[in-house]
């Protein structure tokens, strides 16, 4: 889904066959298409990558062969976000234990939390965030009398 244009997952595998097209993000939380795509035979994970835009979607998406999240909370909050994705590779190496679901099911309810955030301030609020953690960009966004730091 973008700018309400539904991509079909058999698309995906068409696309998926081009050298040049090495993956997607999909950024709606149709998690039925993120499994139809990154699950699907047709397509080789080794050569075309998925990727949820959604990190309330990370556990579910790495369940089902995706390979990530790139999401705005991970601009703010990367620890969490790292430690999810960290977390699921290590314990899918070795065999999930109960433990292991138990502390990647935690990992997943801090960032949905943190992602309600994102969903009730928007672009604004992610810079704003990323300039009171991390010292990056304007406090205040858009305010003038702050001076503009490009990284």
């Amino acid at each position: 889904m973008t700018n309400n244009l539904h991509i079909a997952p058999a698309t995906f595998e068409k696309l998926a066959q081009h050298a040049n097209i090495v993956g997607c993000k999909l950024s709606h939380g149709d998690i039925p298409d993120h499994t139809l795509i990154a699950s699907s035979p047709k397509i080789d994970p080794a050569h075309f990558v998925v990727f949820s835009g959604l990190g309330q979607n990370l556990l579910p998406v790495l369940t089902v062969g995706g390979q990530g999240a790139i999401d705005g909370l991970a601009g703010i909050f990367p620890r969490v976000v790292v430690k999810l994705y960290n977390t699921f590779q290590e314990a899918s190496a070795k065999g999930i234990t109960k433990e292991d679901n138990k502390k990647m099911r935690e990992l997943q309810f801090k960032i949905c939390e943190g992602e309600r955030l994102i969903g009730k301030w928007g672009t604004v609020g992610i810079k704003e965030a990323i300039a009171r953690s991390w010292g990056i960009g304007e406090k205040e966004a858009g305010a003038e009398t702050h001076p503009r730091r490009d990284f």
